[in-house]
Order: C-alpha cells, then structure tokens, then sequence
C-alpha cells in the first residue's frame, strides 16, 4: 500500500465508515467482482481484485490535506465540506489511482450547480487534464438506478468526462442496482 492511500485511510474520519466496517466486521471494505468489472470497463482502467481502499462520503477537505504532501505545490484547503460518495484508492504500475464516485438514488436528482461546484473543486486539485499530480491518476464516474438527463459536463475538467464525446452523454456512468426493488 503507497504512503498516499495509507494517509487517506487515516484521515477518514467519517463515523458511516466505521460503523460500516464494524457491521461487517471487515478492516476495509470489499468490492465484487461484479461492481470492480462494470466500474472498471467504464473508466477504462484495471482495478485490482485486493489492495483497494474504499471510503464512503470522502471529504475533499481530506484528501486536499493527504495530497499536500505529494503535489509539488500547496492545495488550498477549501473551508466548504464537499465530499463524494465512494471513494477508490489503489495503486497500480507505481501510482495511485482515485476514483470519485457520485451516486443517485431512486429519488435523488442529479443537481448541476453541485456537481459544477466539485468539478471546479477537482479540477484546482488535479488540473484540467488530470496530470497536475504526476503520481496520481484521478477518475471518475457517476452511478444511478436510471442515465442522468440533462446534466452539463461543459465546464468539467477533460479528465472527468469521455474523451471524444459530445452532448449530453460525456460523463462515465454505471447503472445503480435497487437489490430490495
């Protein structure tokens, strides 16, 4: 595990995240073959079957705080809370990959001033290209029961959205299953 991914791991200090892993009775939480794969065709990325860390309601105030440490010059460690709702760590090929994750329920709708405010948010941190942090390699991807309509990518880094796309299908997205439905 990278110096990065375990500062990470230490930083959270989300009470959901603990309460999860002691329901589970698990040191981290586990990811399926089954979401790894789906996640993974998405991103365009090979995410290994062990070593993950997997956070859930990651704030950026932490990892801005985590990745000071490793970006050659200081991140402004904004005083709003934004967090995403999974957070992926792994390190592959000598770097570490983090993957934001935002997901809608049934009932949640996808808001374009809060998903503008954390691509502004991501983007201060690892550049419109992604490449801000030679050792970090940022994705991301959306999850929800239905395709997200209508949702304005336009100002959203290039890293964050399909290269080549136009219109309304540039983001990543992977379809959120309703087990109990």
């Amino acid at each position: 595990m990278s110096d990065l991914i375990k500062r990470l791991e230490e930083s959270n200090e989300k009470e959901r995240h603990h309460l999860i892993l002691q329901l589970l009775d698990k040191d981290r939480l586990p990811v399926s073959n089954d979401f790894r794969t789906k996640l993974g065709r998405q991103i365009n990325c090979d995410i290994p079957e062990n070593g993950c860390y997997v956070a859930i309601d990651y704030q950026l105030n932490w990892l801005e705080k985590c990745l000071n440490e490793v970006k050659s010059s200081t991140i402004v460690v904004e005083e709003t809370v934004q967090d995403f709702d999974l957070m992926i760590a792994f390190s592959m090929s000598r770097k570490d990959y983090l993957v934001f994750i935002e997901a809608k329920g049934p009932s949640g709708s996808w808001d374009n001033n809060q998903m503008k405010s954390k691509a502004e948010r991501l983007e201060k941190i690892f550049g419109v290209s992604g490449k801000d942090i030679p050792s970090v390699e940022p994705r991301f991807c959306l999850i929800s029961p239905s395709k997200p309509e209508n949702l304005l990518t336009n100002a959203w880094p290039s890293w964050m959205t399909k290269e080549g796309e136009t219109g309304q299908d540039r983001y990543y997205w992977i379809p959120l299953s309703l087990l109990n439905k």
